[in-house]
């Protein structure tokens, strides 16, 4: 059923962009979802908060992002290594999604230990992150290689938890580079981003920490979660 609603999102996808727009005003608190301008500000305070993300134009005009700066289509880091597969890490802390209905549920456990290095499986990542015109949220797209060899579909699930792999991993179009990648499909971000936005709410979090300018910092906790044996470099600021 998940592969058949990626599917059909896949169709929408190329429709839905030409006649509905992002929204102009923020819903990020009630909705989970971002401005193109919000996505631009929250790039540009993962960057300055020190880690090694940067932001990239498109290979060209023809295949760029027009709610998007020319020089900030979407943001990349590259050679981010990863040590060993999801089967071998050892079980620890991560979140874990649930679905009753349409709500998401996410369940937050111990955290998980830090990595041991197994020699021999050492694969380096470059991450993407996109501003999706069909959900209007974040969207992580990943590419890797292991003895200067590219992986492929199937090597990337070996790094994704759960249920995860089979669910909500994908291999689409990345538009603003014109090549196919596995991606971390977006139709629970918006959700999953409001679960998180409320959860904060009620642990008394301060409303500065849970502005937009915050919401890429959000995204990434989440998505190391999705696919923990990844070395993700953010600065972690904010306590979920």
């Amino acid at each position: 059923m998940d592969y058949i609603k990626n599917q059909a999102s896949k169709l929408a996808q190329g429709l839905v962009p030409t006649f509905i727009p992002p929204p102009k005003q923020s819903v990020f608190l009630s909705k989970g979802m971002l401005t193109p301008e919000e996505f631009i500000n929250a790039g540009d305070r993962l960057i300055s908060n020190g880690g090694n993300w940067k932001w990239c134009k498109a290979i060209s005009d023809q295949y760029k992002n027009k709610y998007l700066p020319d020089d900030k289509q979407f943001l990349i880091q590259e050679n981010i290594i990863s040590y060993k597969r999801i089967k071998d890490l050892n079980s620890g802390g991560t979140f874990t999604e649930q679905q009753e209905g349409d709500e998401v549920i996410i369940m937050k456990s111990e955290e998980q230990p830090a990595q041991q290095i197994v020699q021999g499986q050492e694969r380096y990542y470059t991450l993407y992150i996109t501003y999706d015109l069909y959900y209007f949220t974040p969207r992580l797209y990943l590419s890797g290689k292991i003895d200067e060899k590219p992986l492929t579909y199937s090597d990337v699930k070996e790094d994704v938890s759960g249920e995860y792999a089979d669910k909500t991993v994908t291999e689409e179009l990345f538009k603003e580079l014109n090549i196919n990648l596995p991606t971390i499909h977006p139709c629970k971000h918006a959700d999953t981003l409001k679960f998180f936005v409320d959860q904060m709410r009620d642990n008394g979090i301060t409303e500065d920490k849970i502005h937009p300018d915050n919401s890429l910092t959000i995204f990434l906790k989440f998505m190391n979660s999705v696919i923990p044996t990844i070395q993700f470099d953010f600065v972690n600021t904010i306590e979920l």
